[in-house]
């Protein structure tokens, strides 16, 4: 998998979107080092900590959560309190990151998605019931397939934290399997295992994808819980399914997943981002249920 390294230089890092545009182009993604600043993610670390002491009303630390928090009684209640972090919403801003995705779409203003997901894997072998199986995102995010997903752990990750399938997306949307019974989704279908990337990241570094790339969650095969964030990038003049703009239902409870206590609708409130403002120019779609005869927009970097 392509990697780039950041530096604090605007210049230096305009010259490598060219080479980061092929990268999508060819592979699918790529892997950004230093693209966000390691004290931003210990801030939003900090906070979020903080955060889910108050939504679970106990007294938890950052290393509790990485030593005995589970999933299946957890996790909800941490995707809930990441809402309520303000650095929830600075850390995907920060300048450095938000200007080199512009580049790569070709805009000053990359449309940052108001939905963003806390993962929490547990160590062993990928098979609990919130463990992600191999999937597209555009499945789920629809609008336009020229989406790109940022991931990024929220600790030094030497064990891989996903896998992609490298040149995936040139394939269109892949046919889905039987859902397993220890996972919520049903997993996609013909993954070459030899084209698997399991990249290991540091604080701050990030792996960007696009949305038809096929990828899951990689084993966790460290004593700790695995946390990571992800955020999902578009071009302003692309369209976005209006429900993108909505906040997720949890079907443990059937409650919205946003800023706990917000019933706002408005995508700057219930996300907790008061600079989320989705532009005049961006066509709000419709989405519906997939299937393969479905044609998918033509895309910047997918072959058709």
């Amino acid at each position: 998998m392509y990697e780039f390294v950041m530096t604090r230089s605007t210049a230096d890092n305009h010259d490598l979107t060219e080479a980061a545009r092929k990268a999508v182009r060819e592979d699918g993604g790529f892997v950004l080092r230093n693209a966000l600043p390691a004290k931003a993610v210990l801030r939003l670390r900090s906070e979020l900590t903080a955060s889910f002491r108050r939504v679970s009303e106990q007294d938890w630390t950052w290393g509790e959560l990485r030593r005995r928090a589970r999933a299946d009684d957890h996790l909800l209640g941490l995707r809930r309190a990441l809402f309520a972090c303000p650095s929830n919403a600075e850390l995907f801003r920060h300048s450095r990151l938000r200007s080199f995705l512009g580049a790569v779409l070709d805009t000053s203003e990359p449309f940052l998605h108001p939905r963003r997901w806390l993962r929490l894997n547990e160590p062993g072998g990928g098979l609990g019931t919130w463990t992600t199986p191999y999937h597209q995102d555009h499945r789920f995010v629809q609008g336009t397939p020229d989406v790109l997903t940022v991931w990024t752990p929220l600790h030094d990750c030497d064990t891989g934290g996903l896998q992609v399938e490298l040149r995936s997306h040139h394939d269109g949307l892949r046919p889905l399997g039987e859902r397993g019974e220890t996972n919520h989704l049903p997993p996609v279908l013909g993954v070459d295992p030899g084209n698997i990337a399991e990249p290991a990241c540091e604080l701050g570094d990030v792996v960007v994808f696009h949305s038809l790339v096929v990828h899951g969650t990689a084993a966790n095969q460290s004593r700790y819980n695995r946390i990571s964030v992800d955020a999902r990038f578009q071009h302003p003049g692309d369209p976005i399914a209006g429900e993108q703009l909505i906040p997720a239902v949890a079907p443990q409870d059937e409650r919205p997943i946003g800023v706990p206590g917000v019933d706002d609708p408005r995508p700057s409130a219930w996300s907790g981002d008061p600079g989320m403002a989705v532009p005049a120019s961006m066509p709000v779609v419709p989405a519906g249920d997939f299937h393969l005869s479905r044609p998918i927009a033509p895309s910047r970097f997918a072959r058709p």
